[in-house]
């Protein structure tokens, strides 16, 4: 997002997003899917061409 923000190329809506873990899944498992959205959110966040999430 940054590299495309640089350019001034492109907005970007992220209006889908799937995380996937194993199954059957353990609490690790959870805990790591949410650490990669709150790291996608932090990366939208601090982007101004991020528009949507």
């Amino acid at each position: 997002m940054k590299r495309l923000n640089n350019l001034g190329l492109l907005e970007v809506h992220i209006t889908e997003m799937d995380v996937r873990i194993r199954m059957p899944a353990k609490w690790e498992d959870f805990i790591k899917q949410a650490e990669i959205y709150r790291d996608i959110l932090k990366v939208c966040l601090s982007e101004d061409n991020c528009k949507v999430l």
